[in-house]
């Protein structure tokens, strides 16, 4: 999910974020934050 941020490619970053957080995955304990923040808090962020 982040990766496809980071590369620009939004579609598939959503895409990726809405199974993310309907199925209630985790995100690794280096982001700190649920999935729907760090998807909301990356896609908002300027590059």
């Amino acid at each position: 999910m982040v990766w496809a941020i980071d590369c620009g490619d939004l579609p598939l970053a959503l895409r990726i974020g809405a199974y993310v957080v309907r199925h209630n995955l985790i995100m690794p304990d280096n982001f700190g934050r649920t999935a729907a923040t760090v998807l909301t808090e990356e896609i908002c962020n300027p590059y």
